[in-house]
């Protein structure tokens, strides 16, 4: 499903434009066929039907177009204008974060989303939260793939309007189904793995990039 009519747009005069959306989201699913996902019954699927075409003891298998079928995306946002300086010690102020400034504006979208043929989710979000002072964007592609793996690709820009500053922060996580399914107990121990932000607190970090525009 895609919400092609959701748009986040973050315009300063003439000095900074950034947009979020769905389109520009799905164009960067890349496709790299040695690191293509499967579901826990590949295997078996692919041996019934080599089953199915057995002559003379040649196997012929269907030949078929390999896709990114998780829409696993590292898309982080339409820069229209504007130039972004690399620098991974430019980390986001978490202390203007916490502060108790009441929220003036906060919208929470969906850009896309598939339930990956009944074998997971696949979801691109895109939260928006703006104080007087400062405002947060969080951009997250969450995907679990039932017994294969889980997978989170963070955006963050953060504008502090103060410091005329802007900071974007991208993140990716991603571990193995049954590693972090040994962290969940309860009655409903998978129930945990439908909680993003649980998951985000649990999966391992595999990098971290930072970059900054004074405006």
């Amino acid at each position: 499903m895609i919400f092609g009519n959701n748009l986040i747009k973050v315009v300063c005069e003439n000095k900074f434009h950034i947009e979020f959306n769905a389109t520009d989201a799905l164009k960067r699913v890349q496709l790299n066929p040695e690191n293509l996902v499967q579901v826990s019954y590949a295997t078996d699927w692919l041996k019934s039907r080599a089953e199915k075409h057995k002559d003379n003891e040649e196997v012929v298998l269907e030949m078929y177009r390999p896709f990114d079928w998780t829409y696993s995306t590292d898309y982080k946002g339409t820069l229209r204008k504007g130039d972004f300086i690399r620098d991974d010690s430019k980390a986001i102020p978490l202390d203007k974060l916490k502060r108790q400034d009441p929220i003036l504006f906060f919208d929470d979208m969906i850009l896309y989303e598939d339930e990956l043929g009944d074998n997971g989710i696949s979801i691109l979000n895109v939260k928006i939260r703006a104080m007087r002072s400062c405002m947060l964007i969080l951009q997250r592609l969450f995907v679990r793939v039932d017994n294969v793996l889980l997978r989170i690709n963070d955006t963050r820009l953060f504008i502090d309007f103060e410091e005329n500053l802007v900071i974007r922060e991208c993140k990716k996580q991603e571990s193995k189904y049954e590693d972090i399914l040994r962290l969940c107990h309860g009655n409903d121990p998978r129930r945990l793995l439908r909680d993003m932000n649980w998951c985000a607190g649990k999966l391992p970090v595999l990098s971290v990039e930072r970059e900054y525009i004074q405006y």
